[in-house]
């Protein structure tokens, strides 16, 4: 996904930096880290939330149960026998809080890095 916002940029404006006397790093900063930034903020926010829902790679990775993430304490909760799904249902609620709470503090940079390709 990332390479499609590298291919984005005309080579006209790579060569016209180079011009200017741009180094690569500083081509970096200034040219291209502002056009992107729409479209870096929407991987960021995927890359955000695949992290935070992420499953297997930390139940597989961690030892210590003090560092579980939300998702494997929850399913590591449930007893054998037993489920309390009061302490389910306020663990999930929990989970999924930073998520919602993300998405709506980045709610209008999401749509207009989405839509940002759509229209020419």
């Amino acid at each position: 996904m990332l390479s499609s916002v590298f291919s984005a940029f005309n080579k006209e404006l790579i060569e016209a930096a180079r011009m200017d006397g741009c180094i690569k790093v500083s081509w970096f900063l200034n040219v291209f880290v502002p056009l992107s930034m729409l479209s870096l903020s929407v991987l960021f926010a995927f890359f955000f939330i695949c992290t935070w829902n992420d499953f297997f790679r930390p139940l597989i990775l961690l030892i210590s149960s003090r560092n579980y993430t939300v998702p494997v304490a929850m399913a590591l909760a449930r007893g054998e026998y037993n489920v309390v799904i009061t302490l389910q249902s306020a663990t999930a609620l929990l989970g999924i809080l930073p998520c919602i709470i993300f998405f709506l503090l980045f709610q209008r940079t999401l749509t207009r890095g989405i839509t940002a390709g759509s229209l020419k």
